[in-house]
């Protein structure tokens, strides 16, 4: 608990700044419908989990925190932890911002989110960041920078152009695997999708405890 507070510490009004990226991305996107929804919350959760991951490189954390009596694992825990924590701020900034914009006489379309579309978008995230983790934790941020920066246009780029090929019928391939997802029930999808969550992060975090254990300070 404690390692995480001291992640909140280092953002400090940061913390406000990167809030803002929710209703400019949930506007700019919002005639996507749902896409606007998960790519606001992943864009406000990369913003603030690399600004702690770049504090911690410029203020040389790690072998200060390393220096302690604190268990490598408890440091895992605590950054992985952080990405649940976020999603969950994000979402509720979200819910509360989508609420108020579709009120206003402004040009945004309410976006209707599900319980499986906020379970695919945690999903999302938790991949991406199950890639970045163990690089950054093997390497440090500054090192590992150009997987991050790799992977995040893939996502700026990738997901829209996913989207638009998902309603392209005469891409087989796609149609079939989106047929297959919506005719499951909700509750199916949302137990599959937990369940990869889980399986993504346990997997993830053992690699990055590994590397990090390894890793010299």
């Amino acid at each position: 608990m404690s390692l995480i507070k001291k992640d909140f510490a280092i953002l400090d009004k940061l913390v406000f700044r990167e809030l803002l990226y929710i209703p400019a991305v949930s506007f700019a996107f919002s005639k996507f419908g749902g896409l606007a929804y998960l790519m606001s919350i992943f864009f406000y959760t990369y913003a603030v989990l690399m600004d702690i991951f770049n504090k911690d490189d410029k203020n040389n954390a790690e072998s200060i925190i390393n220096s302690l009596p604190v268990r490598k694992v408890d440091i895992i825990k605590a950054k992985y932890s952080l990405i649940f924590i976020f999603v969950i701020i994000g979402n509720v900034v979200f819910f509360i911002l989508n609420y108020i914009l579709s009120k206003m006489p402004i040009p945004y379309q309410y976006i209707h989110v599900s319980i499986p579309l906020v379970l695919l978008a945690t999903l999302y995230i938790v991949l991406f960041n199950s890639i970045c983790f163990p690089a950054f934790f093997k390497l440090g941020k500054d090192k590992a920078k150009q997987l991050d920066f790799i992977l995040f246009f893939v996502t700026f780029f990738g997901l829209p152009m996913l989207e638009k090929q998902m309603r392209n019928p005469s891409i087989l391939s796609i149609e079939k695997i989106t047929d297959y997802f919506m005719s499951m029930s909700q509750v199916s999808f949302s137990l599959i999708t937990v369940v990869l969550i889980i399986v993504i992060t346990i997997i993830s975090g053992s690699l990055s405890l590994k590397l990090y254990s390894n890793r010299e300070f």
